[in-house]
């Protein structure tokens, strides 16, 4: 299996720990300032301190953030039928999203 290296984290996971550090402050009321990430397999172990970069957050991550919650999640979930679950929330959310792309391009 293949080991992930501590010393170039993947943008994936750094997104992720940046994200969750500041979630986490906001739900626990004071500032998460680093995370661990942390890394196993059967042979070896590595562990990397994380800071928390807020100049990143704030000016990369959270427009990301806002631009698909507004421009994607919000206008599919408001056509959402009341009560949809499971496998009907995916059909219908797959439909809303081709009928959103195809006016998009008229």
């Amino acid at each position: 299996s293949r080991m992930y290296s501590v010393d170039s984290i993947s943008s994936d996971f750094y997104h992720q720990m940046q994200g969750e550090m500041i979630v986490l402050s906001s739900v626990m009321g004071r500032e998460i300032s680093w995370c661990d990430f942390f890394v196993w397999s059967p042979d070896e172990r590595r562990c990397a301190r994380v800071e928390f970069d807020s100049t990143y957050f704030y000016k990369d991550v959270l427009p990301k953030l806002r631009n698909f919650y507004f421009d994607c999640y919000v206008p599919v979930a408001q056509k959402m039928p009341v009560g949809v679950s499971g496998s009907q929330l995916e059909r219908c959310a797959r439909q809303l999203t081709k009928e959103d792309l195809r006016r998009r391009k008229a």
